[in-house]
């Protein structure tokens, strides 16, 4: 599914987020990710968790899109 989506975390002082879909954590805070489809369909996701549930946070925004 990753190769489908462009990752993109809105907060990259709180956590940065790979092409792949691979979060980092960098600092405390709220961060939302977003994925959004390749396709040009315009369908994207996006879940905003404090850093301590970034990891379900993940999971829910690739099933939406899936």
């Amino acid at each position: 599914i990753t190769d489908a989506l462009v990752w993109k975390s809105l907060n990259e002082a709180v956590a940065t987020v790979t092409q792949n879909g691979v979060v980092t954590p960098i600092d405390s805070g709220t961060v939302t990710l977003k994925a959004t489809a390749k396709d040009g369909s315009g369908v994207y996701a996006e879940k905003t968790s404090g850093q301590t549930e970034w990891v379900a946070g993940l999971h829910l925004v690739q099933d939406a899109v899936a």
